[in-house]
């Protein structure tokens, strides 16, 4: 499947992704961040270390190349 339209909803909680086939999915920015092959992310894993990323949000999504996208988030302290 490849993503057609990217869109960030308007409490910029959730990433909202049309697919070719005309699926919409939902994905709480939460989860991107959880997912996220940061540095950072990726230490934390290693370690063991598990943060609660409920206050992060999307501040934009875009597309870059003809498969990759990239999200923009900004966590809450």
């Amino acid at each position: 499947m490849t993503p057609l339209e990217l869109k960030v909803t308007a409490a910029r909680s959730l990433l909202s992704v049309t697919w070719d086939d005309g699926a919409v999915s939902l994905i709480p920015a939460s989860t991107l961040r959880t997912r996220s092959r940061a540095a950072q992310q990726v230490r934390a894993h290693i370690e063991g270390n598990k943060r609660s990323f409920d206050t992060v949000t999307v501040t934009s999504a875009e597309a870059i190349g003809s498969v990759s996208r990239n999200f923009v988030s900004k966590v809450a302290l």
